[in-house]
């Protein structure tokens, strides 16, 4: 009768892997075949076969709605993807908006709201098996709450979706919005607002976007538009900033520009249904910042739907940010030197999604 571990031919310790070894064995005995079968059935063999990784993608906060799952990204991380993983994906990438504009050389003129983070979207990014580096812009700071000299404020940074295997995709961080001082708007993903104080406002070359154009891969699309004029005799009012819908408002005697509306994407691209970040139902993303106008008489501008803030004054509550994860621009603020808020653009997101 057999037993568990019974062996045929000669023990491990008498085997020997050379061919002329005693007794001509080579190796080790052998385990009689019901012994085998059963540590085969159990897994317990050195060459035993192993569990195949199951195809899978992960990274970010994952959703699903319906049958599409959702990778979502409100700060730098990677995509990671494995076992054979093969998807076509949708793909949202938002930069940071623009600081507003918040320094004022006489406590008179209007500053421009910064333009909002350049979007770039599209249905047809493919991914497979390896890393994808995801990159989320900051938004852009405004001018210091109390500053002793003219500073401009700063674009947001770039947002990016990276890999070995593809193309990158950019979307390009909003302009600043321009100060009362002669520092200008600057160009972005969506320009900055012009100000109003005194003197021509920015040119249109210094308010322009610098998204549209910029990707051609995968099916994308680029958004993002300039920023607005400020007024550049009395009242001294400034202009919205840029948005990914359209071009920030135009000054207009006491009233500054409104920021510029951004863009809404449907449930292909954002998971609505599970409230991850957007300012709104409708997903809207990229909205410019409000101008601000002169002293506390004017009326300051909204920002833009998509996350940009409004303008506002010394004596208004804030700050109030471009929103967070939106892209949205930084509202411009009429700021007596050494006094008031600053508004800083908001922050940019990535959303990867696909058919289970």
């Amino acid at each position: 009768m057999g037993y568990l571990g019974r062996r045929i031919g000669l023990s491990q310790d008498q085997g020997d892997s050379n061919p002329g070894a005693a007794g001509g064995a080579v190796g080790g005995g052998l385990l009689d075949l019901i012994a085998h079968g059963y540590f085969e059935r159990q897994g317990d063999l050195y060459n035993a076969p192993g569990v195949p990784i199951p195809a899978s993608a992960s990274g970010g906060t994952v959703t699903t709605v319906g049958s599409r799952k959702y990778h979502t990204f409100t700060s730098s991380g990677t995509l990671v993807a494995e076992g054979g993983f093969s998807k076509t994906a949708n793909f949202l990438v938002v930069a940071g908006g623009g600081g507003g504009g918040s320094w004022n050389s006489a406590g008179a003129g209007g500053n421009g709201g910064g333009g909002a983070g350049g979007v770039v979207y599209g249905t047809a990014l493919p991914i497979s098996d390896g890393t994808y580096t995801i990159t989320i812009g900051a938004g852009g700071a405004s001018t210091a709450a109390s500053p002793t000299t003219a500073a401009p404020a700063s674009a947001g940074d770039n947002s990016t979706i990276a890999s070995p295997s593809t193309t990158t995709l950019t979307a390009k961080g909003g302009g600043g919005g321009a100060n009362d001082s002669n520092d200008p708007a600057s160009t972005g993903g969506s320009g900055g607002g012009s100000w109003g104080g005194g003197g021509a406002p920015s040119p249109v070359s210094d308010r322009a976007p610098t998204q549209p154009g910029t990707n051609s891969s995968y099916g994308a699309t680029d958004a993002g538009g300039y920023g607005g004029a400020g007024l550049g005799s009395a009242p001294y009012t400034g202009a919205g900033g840029g948005g990914a819908g359209g071009t920030g408002g135009n000054a207009s005697g006491p009233i500054a520009g409104a920021g510029a509306v951004g863009i809404a994407m449907p449930l292909d691209y954002t998971p609505t249904a599970n409230g991850t970040p957007g300012p709104a139902p409708g997903r809207w993303f990229a909205g410019g910042g409000g101008g601000s106008g002169y002293n506390n008489e004017a009326k300051q501008a909204p920002g833009g739907a998509g996350g940009g803030a409004g303008g506002i004054n010394p004596s208004s509550p804030g700050p109030a940010h471009g929103a967070a994860n939106t892209g949205g621009g930084g509202g411009g603020t009429n700021t007596t030197p050494g006094t008031g808020n600053t508004q800083n653009g908001g922050a940019g997101i990535v959303v990867i999604s696909y058919l289970e």
